[in-house]
């Protein structure tokens, strides 16, 4: 019975061996497995530091390009203003220079009237003064009466209204003569 227990002792530490086998190529690809495994998640955790730095430099250069862009805004914003004054500036200036000339030229037609007027009255006193030194000069002169005239005596002639010539007035065809 000695061999048929040792028999099945070593049987059983054959069984054990082959078990510890199993167990030791399962533990092997289990090992292998948990490598592959660590391996991905330090894949994964990498490039996710990766990504996230990419994400702050991209949200850094979004930040930095709305930035610029609002300081553009503003500096344009800026010079149209200053345009705008420019312009409003110009042409405040145009109309002061329009108004300055237009009263300029009204000062000048007034005094240039003025001196029409003064003119005009210059010579409606000279004109008086001469008309008043005319009629002074002359020497009082007797006055004609006119007598009755002799009835039945004609004093108007009957070719008194005949002309020699013609005159824009009388000109035309026919007989010279007068109305």
């Amino acid at each position: 019975m000695c061999s048929g227990g040792d028999g099945g002792a070593r049987a059983a530490q054959a069984e054990q061996e082959r078990q510890n086998e199993l167990a030791r190529q399962r533990q092997a690809e289990l090992d292998q497995q948990a490598q592959i495994m660590q391996a991905a998640v330090a894949e994964q955790q990498a490039e996710m530091v990766r990504l996230q730095t990419a994400q702050e430099a991209a949200a850094r250069l979004q930040q930095q390009t709305i930035s610029d862009l609002e300081s553009q805004r503003d500096a344009e914003m800026q010079r149209l203003s200053q345009a705008s004054q420019d312009q409003e500036s110009y042409y405040a200036q145009q109309r002061q220079s329009q108004a300055q000339a237009i009263a300029e030229q009204n000062a000048a037609q007034v005094a240039e009237l003025g001196q029409q007027q003064a003119n005009t009255d210059a010579v409606a006193q000279s004109l008086r003064v001469l008309a008043t030194k005319a009629t002074q000069s002359k020497a009082p002169t007797a006055t004609e009466t006119r007598g009755k005239q002799q009835l039945g005596i004609a004093t108007v002639s009957p070719t008194q209204s005949l002309r020699i010539g013609s005159t824009a007035r009388t000109a035309g065809v026919g007989t010279n003569l007068g109305v």
